[in-house]
């Protein structure tokens, strides 16, 4: 941290925060008499509100109730303390140690980024993207959809850029072609992240709005609205598991604990809380204003996945990609090890066949239309005429 130029007082912030989320996993709760939270030992929140640099009865009030406001007509209603029982207790404290490592995790990339940053104008950029690749355990869950998701949207990239674009240009030329076949797999992308239809992600932040009290129940309710997506061919449901036919083979995903994953937890209680610290760091890495009066609904995990993927798209669309394909050749980390098998299906799903045919069949050798002009113009009786003068014509009127 000393390097990227983190100052000591921001480090000692940083492992406040740190502490303040391992020490929120010790907050637990106990039911009273009346079915509602109530925290077991207050000496959990009492440190907690120590290292956040806040009021304890805050601490401690945001963990075991929530405030909700009523309307009527678009006017501002009442405004109640509505106490939470075990299960909303549990879900609301885990959204915020979510919400304090997601911010503080942006928060060192935005200072590791702003250290690499050039120090002067630069008209080029060169980036290198490093992609994990595809992930399929025996048991996958929301963490696997978002990254095989990703990866998805990046293969979709590599057929619009490389196997889409080449034919169409040749098409485009006039030259004799004929078409070669690969599967698109935009249809998969649209299944995860489409809105009409509703895809996994839209019936995932439905049944997180609608059944947010009981995380069991949230699942059910996925379960029930991912029967909308049985229309694809490349979907399964059943068992409380569901599969998605990916481009790099058939994963299968649990739905147990999915919304829970997915949904935002961190209410405006918390988010008043976060604000209300002494300490000038823990206010910066939430900078959003207080809208009492918006009613929006708070983006989920998978909402922030589908954005930064497009944004990641639309900035890779803008640049001239070269690809490095790397090949598994077997489970064992081994240098001598050679799996046929397993290799085959990675050049296969990796589309790399269909590319080597479409570049075999094409023309490797490429350049502007303006240097052929250039170099040629004398040979054609529009731009020249047996060499008796020299054309000063441009590429356009050639």
């Amino acid at each position: 941290m000393n390097v990227i130029g983190i100052s000591q007082a921001e480090q000692d912030q940083i492992h406040c925060i740190l502490a303040t989320i391992l020490w929120l996993g010790n907050a637990t709760f106990i039911e009273d008499g009346e079915g509602n939270s109530s925290v077991a030992n207050p000496d959990v929140t009492n440190f907690i509100a120590y290292l956040l640099e806040v009021s304890p009865e805050m601490v401690n009030k945001v963990l075991v109730s929530r405030t909700i406001e009523t309307s009527r007509g678009g006017r501002r209603g009442s405004i109640y303390d509505v106490p939470l029982n075990i299960a909303q207790a549990q879900s609301a404290r885990d959204g915020l140690a979510k919400a304090l490592y997601d911010r503080l995790f942006d928060w060192i990339v935005m200072r590791v980024n702003k250290a690499m940053q050039a120090r002067g104008e630069s008209v080029f950029i060169i980036g290198v993207l490093d992609i994990y690749g595809f992930e399929i355990f025996d048991q996958n869950s929301f963490e696997q959809l978002c990254i095989n998701y990703v990866n998805e949207k990046l293969q979709q990239i590599f057929i619009e850029l490389t196997l889409k674009a080449e034919q169409e240009e040749y098409v485009r030329e006039q030259i004799k072609w004929s078409p070669i076949d690969y599967f698109n797999n935009k249809i998969v992308c649209d299944l995860i992240e489409a809105k009409r239809p509703p895809g996994v992600f839209a019936a995932m932040n439905d049944a997180c709005a609608t059944a947010h009290a009981d995380p069991k129940a949230a699942d059910n309710s996925l379960s029930q609205r991912l029967s909308a997506c049985t229309h694809s061919k490349h979907f399964e449901l059943y068992n409380g598991n569901f599969k998605v036919k990916h481009y790099a083979g058939d994963v299968t995903y649990n739905i147990s604990g999915m919304t829970d994953k997915n949904k935002d937890q961190l209410l405006r209680d918390h988010l008043e809380l976060c604000k209300s610290s002494k300490n000038s760091f823990l206010p910066a890495l939430f900078p959003e204003p207080l809208d009492q009066d918006s009613k929006k609904r708070p983006p989920t995990a998978s909402d922030r996945i589908k954005q930064s993927a497009n944004e990641l798209v639309a900035k890779l669309m803008q640049s001239q990609p070269s690809y490095i394909r790397t090949i598994k050749p077997n489970e064992n980390k081994s240098p001598t090890e050679f799996n046929e098998q397993r290799v085959l299906h990675q050049v296969k799903y990796l589309g790399l066949c269909e590319n080597i045919r479409i570049r075999r069949a094409g023309f490797a050798y490429r350049q502007t239309f303006e240097k052929f002009v250039e170099r040629f113009y004398l040979l054609s009786s529009k731009t020249s005429y047996a060499g008796d003068y020299i054309w000063t014509g441009d590429s356009k009127a050639a």
